[in-house]
């Protein structure tokens, strides 16, 4: 079932004021990790930086002396520069996005024994458990789906690992990535949803999320 989106929205220096919250998740600390991450992303945007939200629910990363609560899920939004922007930059940009995983065959393409075979192959049978060193490679990331959701927004969803330094620890992760891009008074507002793959109805809630978010955005004052 789609997630529903709150009634509830913070103030934003987005086009129109005002940015929608995801249901279950809330705003992020301003001194937390996630705030800090999403600066993180602004910055190599070279845009502005939105909202941030995370989670109430955590996950344990095991390190060597405690076990860390970490978010599930956390989503930032941030606003591209440049512009004024129109329709058909929506349409350039997924085209680049689409040429960048050229060769890549989606799993939402796959037929349902194929989809649930390659995606129990990527969760994590087990919690993450710190190591002294980073290690030296991850498993690449892989497709799940590039759409476009109308003439202004598109999506993209990928499983991807990341290494996550803390404490002087590293913790490998496997996350859905979810993203879109959303034309919005000639500005364009990108989002990111990045949730921890525990079970395959993650992918699936991180695709139906981003695409309602994206929508939400889209038609608020």
């Amino acid at each position: 079932m789609a997630l529903v989106l709150q009634s509830a929205t913070v103030r934003s220096r987005a086009a129109g004021g005002e940015l929608p919250v995801p249901r279950g998740l809330n705003t992020c600390a301003a001194d937390g990790a996630s705030a800090s991450g999403m600066e993180r992303m602004a910055s190599a945007l070279g845009g502005l930086a939105l909202g941030c939200f995370q989670s109430g629910e955590t996950t344990g990363l095991h390190g060597s002396k405690k076990t860390y609560a970490v978010p599930v899920e956390y989503a930032f939004a941030v606003e591209m520069k440049g512009g004024p922007y129109a329709a058909l930059d929506v349409d350039i940009l997924m085209a680049d996005v689409t040429t960048g995983w050229k060769g890549a065959k989606p799993l939402s393409q796959d037929t349902r024994a194929d989809y649930e075979r390659r995606l129990d192959g990527l969760i994590e049978k087990a919690p993450p458990n710190g190591t002294a060193k980073p290690a030296e490679s991850v498993d690449p990331p892989v497709l799940v789906s590039i759409e476009q959701l109308d003439s202004a927004s598109f999506a993209v969803v990928a499983v991807r690992q990341r290494q996550v330094p803390l404490n002087g620890e590293f913790f490998t992760i496997t996350k859905v990535d979810a993203s879109a891009v959303v034309l919005k008074q000639a500005k364009l507002v990108r989002l990111s949803i990045a949730r921890e793959l525990r079970s395959k109805s993650d992918v699936e809630a991180a695709r139906e999320e981003i695409a309602d978010w994206a929508s939400a955005v889209a038609s608020a004052p």
